[in-house]
């Protein structure tokens, strides 16, 4: 309805017209923050327009106000400032898994689609499709992009609530419970490091398996990194390769941390660095000393080509084939059996806090839990026995 047809009314902002039907409705114009003109229509009394016209200020006074103008922005233009954003504290191969989750799974449904048409009807709907075809790992990454994403949309004021906040979502599995996870025993991790065929792929196997550190932590280990004499990792970078180039970063959850060495361990360590630089890597790729070490990759009985160092020593020995990061968990369980609490297995490991190392390692501390009920057993009768007669 053009401008000249619109009449004011003794409420002030508020404004009669006729629609092409020749209904009479109301309309009322505000300013936002911005001083830029917001305008509502369609209402079929005075009252209702004033109704509406005070939550429109209210909600302008309190900072929460969207317009119909900004909500027009896409899900694309948002996804790029949170992308941005999270540039500034994640890793590499953080940032390539979002990204990576983004172009196969977000962008195609939502990235032309404005951030207010974007329903939670539609968002669950499309989530429980892509649960249908895919693991819950790739669902739930999925939904942290849109949920992000339209968490920018919230903070610039272009929608008022977060349509991707609250969904439904699956459950992811967790790791390998205590009765599937494998830990070697110290006679199979000696056996397996005695098949090591050079002294650098045997340091390298027993830092994994007696001291927990992640491939990415050992791969990094420098020189200067190594104190023998006070029997000490210093665990300050870790490796990652990621979209064809390696990334040196610090470690996973940002967890720089001191590990102790085994006597034993700490003198193969000095026998292998002498003579090395500071800057020198502890466990460089075997054809480019000043380059890390990829990663050791399972090779199938039946698949063409020779079985890489860790695989073909375990098999040597005897052992079943476990991934370098399954080895992590033998040290856990050699930490336990040694006494180790759950706060310096925690420490050795890297964990975040002692409560996830317990969510991981909970069969282990249940027997802990065990000697400790015997200990206190054996304390309690101790005191019979030295009772006077």
């Amino acid at each position: 309805m053009s401008a000249d047809r619109e009449r004011t009314t003794r409420y002030p902002g508020i404004y009669e017209y006729e629609t092409r039907r020749g209904e009479t409705r109301y309309l009322f114009r505000v300013r936002d923050r911005e001083g830029r003109s917001v305008k509502r229509r369609g209402f079929t009394s005075v009252t209702r327009a004033r109704d509406a016209r005070s939550e429109v200020e209210a909600s302008i006074r309190q900072g929460d106000f969207t317009s119909v103008a900004k909500g027009r922005v896409t899900v694309a233009e948002c996804w790029e400032h949170y992308l941005a954003a999270k540039r500034t504290r994640l890793k590499p191969s953080s940032i390539n898994s979002l990204e990576v989750s983004w172009r196969t799974h977000v962008m195609p449904r939502w990235a032309r689609v404005p951030v207010a048409k974007v329903s939670r009807r539609a968002a669950q709907l499309w989530v429980t499709e892509l649960a249908s075809e895919r693991s819950p790992s790739v669902v739930l990454r999925a939904a942290e992009v849109l949920r992000g994403a339209l968490a920018v949309a919230v903070e610039d004021k272009r929608i008022s609530v977060n349509p991707a906040a609250r969904l439904e979502l699956p459950r992811k599995p967790k790791g390998k419970s205590g009765a599937d996870r494998r830990y070697l025993s110290r006679v199979e991790v000696r056996a397996v490091a005695d098949e090591c065929r050079n002294q650098r792929d045997r340091v390298l196997f027993l830092t994994l398996a007696l001291v927990g550190l992640r491939w990415g932590e050992a791969i990094a280990l420098r020189a200067r990194f190594v104190d023998v004499h006070r029997r000490k990792l210093f665990v300050e970078r870790s490796a990652t390769y990621v979209s064809g180039a390696w990334h040196e970063t610090k470690p996973k959850a940002w967890e720089v941390r001191e590990v102790p060495l085994p006597r034993h361990l700490a003198v193969e360590y000095q026998a292998l660095l002498e003579g090395a630089v500071p800057t020198d890597l502890v466990f460089p790729s075997p054809w480019d000393p000043s380059s890390f070490r990829a990663l050791p990759r399972y090779v199938a009985d039946d698949a063409p080509g020779r079985p890489q160092w860790l695989q073909a020593a375990l098999s040597r020995a005897g052992v079943a084939y476990l991934s370098p990061h399954d080895l992590r968990h033998t040290a856990a369980s050699l930490g336990v059996q040694s006494g180790a609490s759950v706060k310096l297995v925690q420490r050795m490991l890297g964990h975040e806090s002692a409560a996830m190392t317990l969510d991981v390692y909970s069969d282990l501390f249940e027997s802990d839990i065990d000697d400790v009920a015997d200990r206190m057993d054996a304390a309690w009768r101790a005191l019979d026995d030295d009772a006077p007669p």
